[in-house]
């Protein structure tokens, strides 16, 4: 997916984007998009349109009509975009993991943070506040970017483009997911597991499968399950030679004896050329939410995309162990220094 959509109001500038996608427009709003993964048009006189990795666990000949029945429905991570004589409706996969920028002062929504910032550019301003936190924190709080006038979509929530203007509609509550107590039964811990397990074998390409695979949480789960399927896999990380990060997951390799992948962090090309490179790229596209700090990532993407179409990565795991005490991902060196004072 090289671009995405773009919602303006400005019907020119929206067309001159399209140039060989899809457009529409609704009212004051003028949307420019790529072509879908899925489309089709429901019972109630909607158009639902999905960009980017999805797919149906099960084939359906009745596919369903609102954005929450969509995101339980269709697995991966994908951009929605609900059309109608009156609105266009945005909102995104399970938990957001694709970023959905939007400004209202500027009346401008897209998924691609370079687009939008480089149409708007004369109109925007840096936001300080974002740069303290990324600083200390090596990510922003709330729905922040790297300019003031441009906000990050909220999680579990759509945008609606309207008459009304821009409005932010959550979906669903995030914590009405979990259980209602500590005593709740209705799920135990071996069906957990076995619906975990069971899920999983969907998001596996029935060819070569490249799983970043450092030893910690996220990668031991995935390679676990990819075994327990049955695929075809390949491992890698990324780090230097006396990292932890490649010592153990080459180790446990060879002892499962499967392919195994090193990314050299060392290296004089990725230095010199590969990071600033891909570093800027996803600074760029992210609006500077990352904080340069997983460059690496397009990097091996790019690089693992000549043998394979599959890619598995994990998020949210190793981070639950971690602590203040720990410098990461999570805690940037400035802050680990300021609570050990």
């Amino acid at each position: 997916m090289r671009f995405g959509f773009i919602i303006t109001q400005n019907k020119q500038e929206t067309i001159n984007i399209a140039d060989n996608n899809c457009y529409a427009a609704i009212d004051d709003w003028h949307i420019s998009y790529t072509k879908p993964r899925f489309e089709w048009n429901n019972t109630l006189n909607q158009k639902i349109i999905l960009i980017g990795d999805c797919w149906l666990e099960k084939e359906t000949e009745n596919y369903p009509l609102s954005p929450y029945e969509i995101i339980s429905t269709f697995k991966g991570h994908y951009y929605g975009l609900l059309i109608t004589s009156e609105k266009i409706e945005v909102f995104g996969s399970f938990l957001n993991m694709l970023p959905v920028f939007y400004s209202e002062s500027l009346k401008i929504c897209s998924c691609s943070y370079e687009l939008l910032s480089t149409l708007r550019k004369k109109s925007l301003t840096v936001d300080e506040g974002f740069i303290a936190e990324s600083f200390l924190f090596n990510y922003p709080f709330s729905n922040k970017t790297i300019y003031s006038e441009i906000k990050r979509m909220p999680s579990h929530s759509s945008l609606e483009f309207s008459t009304k203007g821009i409005t932010i509609n959550p979906l669903y509550d995030f914590t009405s997911l979990f259980g209602k107590s500590s005593d709740d039964k209705s799920l135990g811990k071996e069906e957990l597991s076995d619906l975990f397990i069971s899920k999983t074998k969907s998001y596996f390409g029935d060819n070569s499968n490249e799983i970043s695979f450092t030893g910690g949480f996220d990668g031991r789960t995935i390679l676990s399950t990819a075994l327990y399927h049955n695929k075809k896999i390949s491992t890698f990380s990324f780090g230097k030679q006396e990292n932890s990060d490649v010592e153990i997951p080459r180790k446990l390799a060879e002892r499962l004896n499967i392919p195994y992948t090193f990314f050299d962090a060392a290296n004089t090309s990725y230095l010199q050329n590969d990071f600033r490179k891909y570093g800027n790229s996803l600074t760029l596209s992210s609006g500077g939410t990352n904080g340069l700090l997983y460059a690496h990532f397009p990097f091996m993407a790019s690089e693992l995309s000549k043998k394979s179409n599959t890619m598995l990565v994990g998020y949210g795991g190793s981070e639950l162990f971690r602590a203040l005490h720990i410098m990461g991902a999570l805690t940037s060196p400035v802050l680990f220094y300021l609570f050990a004072a």
